[in-house]
């Protein structure tokens, strides 16, 4: 009793250290993983623009000014007018929400589908698994944009048809990345202890396995969001995205922006420079996240892994006990 009580007392004194567990990952994220600082700071302020872009846009979505077009920066328009004498500004800001609107909902689509998909086929296992494998294999065969361009041309060109096609295509080819994690957690003893004591597959499988990919879900669905964005904008620059009037990056860079790259080339450069800055903070707050919440790189515990410092602190706890 005296060993078990004695071995127990490091971890609560490094528990009682920690604070919240959000404001411990964001207080670690800014002092271990700078880059992904710099992340989350664009993603805020991508976030600030689209939510508030009717009040922090100087123009309407849909101002047209036809005398004023093909402006250069002036202190009535900072970034010019396009081809319609739209606000290049505004619609940059604006363009923001849309693209938001679709990564968020795509992307949260393509993780439920994916954690359905592979959760069953991994639980399952047997034929099952393996018919749904090949399926996938056949599936990530074909490009991904062939199969977007051939969906969109079918269904009518709207916003939802735009996030359940993305949502609905990434979802079955990232359905074999959320399977191999759910095999991997079927390997804890608890897994088999649940299973031994009668528990039903899906209560195991929502109480016990998801808590614990929890982590990797949130690090797929931080990058997705990059993803989903870039091809929304790859649709739209081909003219196969939204319906002509709806702001977006893709369809900017492809309206003014290639008829008029050699007059105007801020035209394509000013939505291209947004849509790069916004992949590029995506993608260095996912990776900053993925290194502190994925519990299989060093010092992962499951829920979020301990700082160098914390792991030294630890071990020399443990070693004069």
């Amino acid at each position: 009793m005296t060993t078990n009580s004695n071995e127990a007392v490091p971890v609560k004194q490094v528990e009682k250290k920690r604070d919240g567990f959000m404001k411990d990952l964001f207080r670690r994220m800014i002092r271990e993983k700078p880059l992904g600082t710099i992340g989350l700071g664009i993603v805020i302020i991508m976030f600030f623009a689209g939510i508030f872009a009717n009040w922090i846009a100087p123009y309407g979505m849909k101002q047209i000014d036809l005398i004023n077009r093909l402006q250069g920066s002036s202190p009535q328009h900072w970034l010019g007018t396009d081809q319609l004498g739209r606000d290049e500004m505004s619609q940059i800001i604006f363009g923001a929400r849309i693209s938001l609107i679709i990564g968020i909902s795509a992307t949260t689509i393509h993780m439920v589908i994916s954690f359905l998909i592979g959760a069953t086929s991994a639980f399952v296992g047997g034929k099952t698994d393996l018919i749904v494998q090949r399926f996938i294999d056949v599936w990530m065969t074909i490009p991904q944009m062939a199969i977007l361009l051939t969906i969109v041309n079918i269904l009518p060109r709207s916003m939802l048809t735009i996030i359940m096609v993305l949502g609905i295509t990434g979802g079955i080819g990232g359905a074999r990345g959320v399977r191999s994690n759910v095999f991997w957690v079927k390997g804890y003893p608890y897994v088999s202890a649940a299973d031994a004591i009668g528990s039903k597959r899906m209560r195991t499988l929502m109480v016990h396995v998801l808590p614990n990919i929890m982590s990797l879900m949130i690090i797929g669905f931080t990058i997705g969001i990059g993803g989903a964005i870039m091809a929304e904008s790859g649709l739209s620059f081909l003219g196969m995205g939204l319906e002509p009037g709806i702001p977006s990056w893709g369809a900017m860079i492809n309206g003014g922006g290639q008829q008029y790259l050699q007059t105007m080339p801020q035209l394509a450069l000013y939505p291209g420079a947004a849509l790069s800055l916004t992949i590029y903070g995506i993608n260095m707050f996912g990776d900053g996240l993925r290194d502190l919440l994925d519990p299989r790189l060093r010092g992962g515990i499951g829920r979020y892994a301990l700082s160098d410092k914390k792991l030294k602190q630890l071990k020399a706890t443990l070693a004069k006990e």
